[in-house]
């Protein structure tokens, strides 16, 4: 049953602690935060909510409950808190083109990074955005091969989901190849003008349904795949918004 979102009395944004002072009943909310945000609920909602974009981000999966049963499996993770994250409320564009990561979503990825040899993860496929790069490389540097692909990449609605040709990519990830990636992965616009080429949504569905097929062809009994990414292209797959640095077990 989905749990309605409390209300804020108060002209900023709650803080945890000020979490912990509300009823059982906002208590239930709190858990769906820090935990899997309700289906349907969006950062628009979060932020009309008054509920802190930041502190949301901070959230850190417990990865030990993870279904050890079945050990090879794939691993939805979203890349930690970006520049763009921090900087956007919901109104004008910051216009922080391909944003990386802040300090906090470093710390984000270095706390995962901790827990992470639980999984056993074999392989890893990372988008080509920066944040999901440096995502990537945080967590599974010196544990498991990193691969760049796109098709998974972020619905282009914003600055900070406008790509970079392998080419600038290649500079500032010198050990990792973007050989697999074509010059322009990312949606473009006739108009070469355009600064945010808006990713149509059914051009962004098709590309995504693509990559879930090929996501079908991973043989599970023989490794276990992280993928590094992002809310809108997960929350397309699964049904729900993952937080920043969150783990999920996709199957």
């Amino acid at each position: 049953m989905p749990i309605a979102a409390p209300r804020s009395k108060h002209s900023r944004p709650f803080s945890r602690r000020a979490f912990r002072q509300f009823s059982r009943a906002e208590k239930r909310w709190t858990d769906a935060v820090f935990g899997a945000r309700p289906p349907g609920l969006d950062d628009a909602a979060i932020f009309a909510n008054g509920l802190d974009f930041v502190s949301c981000a901070t959230y850190h999966p417990d990865i030990s409950s993870a279904d050890k049963d079945c050990p090879m499996a794939i691993y939805f993770i979203r890349h930690g808190q970006s520049e763009f994250n921090a900087a956007y409320r919901g109104a004008e564009d910051p216009f922080i083109f391909d944003a990386p990561l802040t300090a906090l979503g470093f710390e984000q990825a270095a706390e995962v990074r901790t827990r992470i040899p639980e999984l056993e993860v074999t392989r890893v496929i990372t988008s080509p955005l920066t944040r999901a790069i440096q995502t990537a490389q945080t967590i599974f540097d010196g544990i498991a091969p990193i691969e760049v692909r796109h098709g998974h990449h972020e619905l282009l609605k914003y600055s900070g989901d406008v790509g970079r040709h392998p080419s600038e990519l290649r500079i500032d990830f010198p050990h990792l190849s973007f050989d697999e990636l074509p010059h322009h992965w990312w949606h473009t616009h006739a108009d070469a003008e355009v600064q945010v080429p808006v990713e149509p949504v059914e051009t962004f569905q098709k590309r995504v349904a693509g990559f879930v097929a090929k996501l079908a062809e991973i043989d599970t009994r023989r490794e276990t795949v992280a993928i590094v990414g992002h809310g809108n292209a997960f929350q397309e797959i699964i049904g729900f918004m993952l937080n920043n640095c969150q783990v999920h077990k996709y199957r």
